[in-house]
């Protein structure tokens, strides 16, 4: 499943395959009165592996760990941010002169990877003391969908959740975004700081996930219907690992 906004309402359909996925840049069909083909500029998958897919072509020229780092915290992290705070959160050892220095040259390098400068609405939102991720922006984030997606399940008033499908419908939808653990193979080891953030997060969402597919797993039994094979296995994996998962983010928040 695959989702995206349009007019700020989310929307959602299905594939089978992520990498058909990232090689076509989200290339899909909606049906609005005729087929209408959707695009976004810029997708970002954090879920998995690092990757970012702009105009189709999967980004790689990255300068450092630290540009990447810069792009997923705002992304992930919506919302106004401090030059400050950004450059205390990736340079922790450097003094503010420095730390700010940096964070002035991992911006530029960052905004010229995406093609900022000439994007319409820019992805960034850049003043003299802050910097936002532009939620206007053309721009797919897959963990943004997986918590809206969430959000809408756990703020939908039905009877039960085995008798309502579109909610059904939409944790489904949120573990096939989870292609893997978040910002897994990644770490940025010269900041303790950024690392806390990403462990926290990354056990946050798989708590998150673990809570999904046990919720999927507990309507199919409701429901008094076979869950399918792979809903139902990963499901008495989420029950029997949500305790361990507890105590990492236990850990990770206590450090």
């Amino acid at each position: 499943m695959v989702s995206y906004f349009d007019d700020n309402e989310l929307c959602v359909f299905s594939t089978s395959d992520w990498a058909t996925v990232i090689g076509q840049a989200l290339v899909h069909y909606v049906a609005v009165g005729s087929l209408t083909q959707i695009m976004n500029q810029l997708q970002l998958f954090f879920l998995g592996p690092f990757t970012v897919v702009h105009n189709r072509t999967t980004v790689t020229d990255f300068e450092s760990n630290k540009v990447r780092a810069l792009l997923v915290y705002l992304a992930v992290e919506q919302g106004e941010h401090t030059r400050t705070a950004l450059a205390a959160l990736l340079w922790p050892d450097y003094d503010e002169r420095n730390a700010r220095t940096n964070l002035r040259q991992v911006l530029y390098q960052l905004r010229r990877v995406l093609g900022d400068e000439q994007a319409q609405p820019p992805t960034l939102l850049i003043s003299r003391h802050a910097i936002s991720f532009n939620p206007a922006a053309d721009c797919f984030v897959d963990v943004t969908t997986l918590r809206a997606l969430l959000a809408q399940v756990a703020a939908h008033d039905h009877p039960t959740l085995a008798s309502c499908e579109p909610c059904l419908e939409r944790l489904r939808q949120a573990v096939d975004l989870y292609r893997n653990d978040f910002l897994i193979g990644f770490a940025l080891d010269d900041s303790a700081a950024f690392e806390e953030w990403r462990r926290i997060t990354q056990e946050q969402l798989h708590l998150q996930i673990l809570d999904a597919l046990t919720q999927l797993g507990d309507a199919a039994e409701a429901a008094g219907e076979d869950a399918k094979e792979g809903v139902e296995a990963a499901a008495e994996k989420a029950k029997e690992g949500v305790n361990e998962a507890a105590e990492k983010v236990k850990e990770a928040t206590d450090k």
